[in-house]
C-alpha cells in the first residue's frame, strides 16, 4: 500500500508447493501488479506471495493466507484479500 512516494518498478511472484514444503520463485521482473503463473499442478495445493520492489528496496511479502488447488483453466476464483487480487 505504501511505496515511500516512489513508483514501484516490480513485483516478485513466488510459490508455495505445500507438498515439497518450499518456495520457488516464479518470476524475476513483472512491471504489472498481475501475473499468470502457469506449471501449476491441478489438484496440488499451493500458497504464493508477493513482494513490490523500487529505488528504495523490496517490500515484505504479501502472502495468500490459505493454500489454493487449482483446478481446470475454465474454473477462476480470485482472493482480493488486502488489496491484491490472486486468481487461479
Amino acid at each position: 500500500k505504501e511505496t515511500g512516494g516512489i513508483p514501484i518498478t516490480n513485483y516478485v511472484v513466488e510459490k508455495f508447493d505445500v507438498k515439497k514444503n518450499e518456495w520457488q520463485k516464479v518470476n524475476s521482473f513483472c512491471r504489472a501488479p498481475q501475473y499468470e503463473v502457469i506449471g501449476l499442478e491441478e489438484g496440488r495445493p499451493y500458497k504464493f506471495r508477493v513482494s513490490a520492489e523500487n529505488e528504495q528496496g523490496v517490500s515484505v511479502p504479501l502472502e495468500t493466507e490459505i493454500p489454493v488447488v487449482p483446478k481446470n483453466p475454465f474454473c477462476k476464483f480470485c482472493d482480493q484479500n488486502k488489496g491484491l487480487n490472486f486468481c487461479w
